[in-house]
């Protein structure tokens, strides 16, 4: 199956905080226009209130990924030709990375990443991949714009 190569943030250096800011948010399981919240089936791969996009949170991707038959390497080292993300690159079908940590996907190392299809940007923009390489190379550039309770990031 697919190796899926994520760049996140490095954990926090003293730690996670005791009390989220969210935690004081109440749980929202409908809108004013009727629609209902999500409302996902089986394990999430992570606890609400728990931060996701750094190196141990993993996005919540893990459980799901690894379940599927899918490899997933997670690292924030992303700069130098030592890096963990240079050495797992070239063997890479799928890069997850993000907007104000970004793993700069630059026309080299899309030459050096054959069996690449996915670049995906766990928020908004694609400045930090070439899309003129990605599109000679056939890779896919995309970007999530929505918030995970339906809120569109960009107006829509």
């Amino acid at each position: 199956m697919a190796k899926v190569l994520c760049v996140l943030y490095p954990d926090p250096v003293d730690g996670y905080p005791p009390k989220y800011a969210r935690d004081d948010i109440p749980t929202i399981t409908g809108y004013a226009n009727g629609q209902t919240a999500p409302t996902p089936k089986g394990p999430l791969g992570f606890k609400p209130g728990d931060l996701v996009g750094c190196v141990s949170g993993e996005l919540g991707l893990r459980a799901y990924l690894e379940k599927n038959g899918h490899e997933l390497i997670v690292t924030s080292d992303k700069d130098g030709p030592d890096s963990e993300f240079e050495k797992h690159l070239p063997d890479a079908e799928i890069v997850i990375s993000q907007p104000f940590w970004p793993a700069y996907l630059t026309a080299e190392r899309i030459a050096k990443a054959k069996k690449l299809k996915l670049v995906v940007t766990a928020g908004i923009g694609s400045d930090h991949t070439d899309l003129e390489a990605a599109a000679r190379a056939h890779i896919t550039v995309a970007r999530r714009l929505r918030s995970p309770v339906g809120v569109n990031f960009d107006g829509r």
